[in-house]
């Protein structure tokens, strides 16, 4: 496992806290990362220069939430980059943010549509 030590993390993220090589209680280490982010918010609202954004540090170093969400995580602040460089602020108020509110909301309706389908299909009886 030379290159390979998030095997164990992110092989089971579901495992028991036991099963996941921590020997020392575990309240220590929850006041660590409390601390840590605590810090880097402080610093990423205190200086603008400041490169470290406390979200980026959950999804990069969490272990299950970083395999489910990086990738979605990753096109978000893409698409938000892009729109903000080609048309800026306006853009975003007129185009992206109707456009991402109207897809969600059509999702929701399509999905509440069919677990009513689904459930009249398969769990009523006939």
């Amino acid at each position: 496992m030379f290159d390979a030590w998030w095997h164990w993390v992110f092989g089971a993220p579901w495992a028991r806290v036991e099963e996941q090589f921590i020997t020392e209680p575990l309240p220590q280490y929850i006041a660590a990362g409390f601390i840590l982010i605590a810090l880097i918010s402080y610093l990423n609202f205190r200086f603008v220069w400041w490169p470290l954004d406390p979200v980026g540090i959950v999804v990069g170093l969490g272990g299950g939430f970083a395999t489910a969400y990086i990738l979605p995580a990753f096109f978000g602040w893409l698409a938000r980059r892009l729109v903000y460089r080609i048309g800026g602020a306006k853009m975003d108020e007129q185009v992206a943010i109707p456009f991402v509110v109207g897809f969600l909301v059509g999702y929701s309706v399509t999905q509440a549509i069919a677990t009513l389908i689904t459930t009249v299909q398969f769990y009523l009886p006939k």
